[in-house]
């Protein structure tokens, strides 16, 4: 294993002897190839409310709004200036601004040091709103990051719910793969939202997804998945 590699299992929560933070854990094994995804995901989340996110407010927002989201690459190569500011802005809307600026440059200087796959999300400007990184390992997806501007946040703009729509139509695409971890939740407002959605809090999170398998290189870029680009060109239900 590389040393990037070597160095993404910390921030994963894989090392060895780190203490363990439950996990909001999916098991999205059940969804056939079909390509209607996200239909089959609010089938079986069984929440009206979810499907009224994921299939019409989120997308009409999306669109009204002219964003599109794009894989630009690995995400140790790409983030930049721009990228620093919205974690800055993400972590200024909730730290006081010093504890942000410290924050800022540790979870920035660990995104660059690590393996994923960068999506940015833009407005029609080019805007950077938002910047996500994804890490597929063994039979999981893991969202690693979630970055959003403070401008992007006020105007509700339902990226986080954008990224999810990404994330499981990437398990659903991969062979293999069957779990999308979304992570430790901050607080339990993020915890309660991740559960609405499907995704319970495990403990033993790493008892069920099997994060024992190799690194993949092989994460599906945006333009790869058919029901994420209909969001992107607007053609929506």
């Amino acid at each position: 294993m590389t040393l990037t590699g070597n160095f993404s299992k910390i921030p994963l929560g894989l090392r060895n002897g780190k203490r363990k933070k439950a996990h909001s854990i999916l098991d999205l094994s059940s969804l056939n190839g079909d390509s209607k995804y996200i239909d089959q995901y609010t089938i079986m989340v069984g929440s009206r409310s979810v499907k009224q996110t994921m299939t019409s407010q989120m997308p009409k927002k999306i669109s009204a709004a002219g964003v599109t989201a794009t894989t630009i690459g690995h995400t140790r190569n790409n983030l930049g200036l721009e990228h620093l500011k919205v974690v800055f802005s993400h972590e200024h809307s909730i730290y006081p601004f010093w504890k942000a600026l410290l924050i800022t440059c540790l979870r920035f200087f660990t995104a660059r040091c690590m393996l994923g796959a960068l999506d940015e999300f833009r407005d029609s400007s080019g805007k950077l709103l938002c910047w996500t990184s994804t890490i597929v390992k063994g039979d999981t997806l893991r969202g690693m990051w979630f970055y959003q501007s403070q401008e992007a946040k006020n105007a509700k703009l339902y990226l986080w719910h954008f990224s999810l729509w990404i994330s499981i139509c990437r398990v659903a695409k991969m062979e293999g793969v069957k779990w999308c971890d979304t992570g430790p939740s901050v607080g339990q407002g993020t915890k309660e939202m991740k559960v609405k959605f499907g995704f319970l809090a495990e403990e033993g999170w790493r008892d069920l997804c099997n994060y024992d398998g190799d690194f993949r290189d092989d994460v599906p870029k945006i333009s790869e998945l058919d029901e994420v680009e209909n969001v992107n060109n607007k053609k929506l239900k």
